[in-house]
Formats: structure tokens, sequence, C-alpha cells
């Protein structure tokens, strides 16, 4: 979503059609995150006290994916 300036050049490039029924990863996705309701958002934020790693955010909008996430055993590393 970088380089899309606006709604209308991301529906001329048929992305809507082209992400359906597949998993993507959007990156600066601040142009569409209103349009999905229901999606998981996995964000990566640096760890001020440990520069080499990363604090890594999961969350589900929506019960379809909320359901989806409750079902799954995530590893959590101290």
């Amino acid at each position: 979503m970088f380089r899309l300036k606006s709604i209308k050049e991301i529906q001329v490039i048929d992305f809507f059609e082209e992400i359906r029924d597949k998993i993507t990863l959007i990156e600066w996705p601040e142009k569409i995150e209103k349009i999905f309701k229901e999606k998981i958002e996995i964000n990566f934020i640096n760890n001020l006290t440990r520069l080499e790693s990363r604090i890594i955010s999961v969350r589900a909008f929506g019960n379809y994916y909320k359901n989806k996430l409750s079902s799954l055993k995530l590893n959590k590393k101290k």
C-alpha cells in the first residue's frame, strides 16, 4: 500500500479481487484498514530494552478470526 495514493488506485489494480480467499500480508495498511472489518492484525514492535529482538502483538477482529486465533496454541517466549 506504500505507493498507492487512494482507494481508487487500489480498486484499479483489482487488489480486493486478487486477495479474495487468500492469506495476505499488507505492509502500511493505513489506507485500507477500515475496509476490512474482519481480520487478524500482526504488529512487530521494536523492543527498546533488547534492540535485537521484537515484540509481536496479534489481534483478531470479527468472530470468525477471534475463534481461529483462540484455537491456536501460541508459544510465548519471555
